[in-house]
């Protein structure tokens, strides 16, 4: 009998950061743009960029799927 594969990903993004979302509740968020893409094993915030009015972050991931 064999198990279902499963693979890791490691994954670079950049993704707006919606002005309706506070800090407070960004720990959440992330995880729900990371799940588009697998189960998030681990993940980081390594810059938070801002082009005139939008604000943007820098993600880095593994991902499981």
């Amino acid at each position: 009998m064999s198990s279902p594969s499963l693979s890791l990903r490691s994954v670079q993004l950049l993704v707006p950061w919606p002005e309706e979302i506070p800090l407070s509740a960004l720990r959440g968020w992330i995880r729900q743009q990371l799940l588009s893409g697998g189960e998030p094993l681990r993940w980081a915030i390594t810059a938070i960029e801002k082009d005139g009015d939008i604000r943007q972050i820098r993600l880095e991931a593994v991902l499981l799927g």
